[in-house]
C-alpha cells in the first residue's frame, strides 16, 4: 500500500516541525531550571551539556527529515528512503532519554516539576516524530516504471 508523494512529504514536514519545536523547549524551558538545581545529589554540571547534546541531535534530525520532505516532489525516487528508520529508532532512543530524567524530576522542587513536564512534552514529540517518519517510509510511493 502506498500514498500520495504530497501525504508523504506532509508527514515528514509534521515530524521536523516536531523536532525543532523539542530542540527549542529545551533550552527555554528545560536547560534553565536544571542549571541551577539545588536537590541534593542533583549533578548539574552532568545533564546540562547531555541536554545541549539532545539539542543538537533534534537539530540534525529535523534537518535530515525536513530536506527528505523538501526533496519529495511529485516526480518521485526509485526507492524508498530507509535511511530516515534508524533515524526514527534514535528518535525513539531519544524518547526515553528524555522520559526518564522527566520522572526524576517530577519528584524534586516546583521549577524542576514544570522541568518535567516539559520533558514528558518532548518525549511525546519525539514518539510522534518517530511514528510519522515511520509512516512516510513505509507508505512512500515508487516512481512509475520502476516495478
Amino acid at each position: 500500500m502506498t500514498a500520495s508523494f504530497a501525504f508523504c512529504r506532509r508527514l515528514l514536514l509534521i515530524g521536523a516541525v516536531f523536532l525543532v519545536a523539542v530542540a527549542l523547549v529545551i533550552p527555554w524551558a528545560v536547560i534553565p531550571p536544571v542549571r541551577v538545581d539545588t536537590f541534593p545529589g542533583a549533578t548539574p554540571e552532568s545533564a546540562v551539556p547531555a541536554f545541549w547534546i539532545i539539542v543538537v541531535f533534534h537539530v540534525l534530525a529535523a534537518t535530515i527529515v525536513g530536506l527528505t520532505a523538501v526533496r519529495v516532489t511529485a516526480v518521485g525516487s526509485p526507492a524508498r528512503p530507509l535511511f530516515l528508520v534508524p533515524l526514527a529508532l534514535l528518535l525513539l532512543l531519544s524518547a526515553y532519554a528524555l522520559e526518564e530524567p522527566g520522572r526524576a524530576y517530577a519528584l524534586e522542587d516546583p521549577p524542576m516539576q514544570t522541568a518535567s513536564v516539559f520533558l514528558f512534552a518532548c518525549a511525546a514529540s519525539d514518539l510522534l516524530a518517530a511514528v510519522l517518519v515511520i509512516v512516510a517510509t513505509a507508505l512512500f510511493p515508487r516512481r512509475a516504471g520502476t516495478g
